[in-house]
């Protein structure tokens, strides 16, 4: 990965049987929930095809088209916590009231992440990665490299 973000969604969850538009009475269950976690982001540099590489040698720059970046999302299981849980016989806890609740966490962290800058460092730090491995090459030691992301 280029860059990894840390997040911890805290929100709350509630919800009761309805009749129509209307809450039944003694169903509601609730709880809040923290959700820490890990996003990482990287390349897939098995997308780029040799079409998208531009060399220009009088320039002394190579110039890569590169494929968007990609992440993988973890949720650490182990540190997920429930807060002020309230189960109702009625209407009891399910596991999918979970996983809505973490796919509600992945979201919010992805969108973080975005306007945090996350991903533009992510894709600045897969350049720096090319460029060095780029200038490692005989002949290419002086080259410029600019990636389009």
């Amino acid at each position: 990965s280029t860059i990894e973000y840390s997040f911890n969604y805290v929100g709350k969850f509630k919800d009761s049987r309805e009749i129509g538009n209307t809450d039944v009475p003694l169903t509601e269950k609730s709880f809040v929930i923290s959700i820490p976690g890990t996003i990482k982001y990287h390349v897939d540099l098995s997308k780029v095809k040799k079409k998208d590489i531009k060399v220009r040698d009088s320039k002394k720059l190579i110039t890569i088209n590169m494929p968007k970046m990609e992440s993988d999302a973890i949720i650490d299981m182990d540190k997920l916590s429930y807060y002020d849980k309230t189960n109702n016989l009625f209407n009891a806890f399910q596991p999918e009231d979970s996983d809505a609740m973490e796919a509600k966490a992945l979201s919010a962290a992805q969108k973080q992440a975005e306007e945090r800058g996350i991903i533009k460092q992510g894709q600045t730090n897969a350049e720096n990665i090319i460029k060095s491995l780029v200038n490692s090459l005989p002949g290419y030691a002086d080259y410029d490299v600019k990636c389009n992301f």
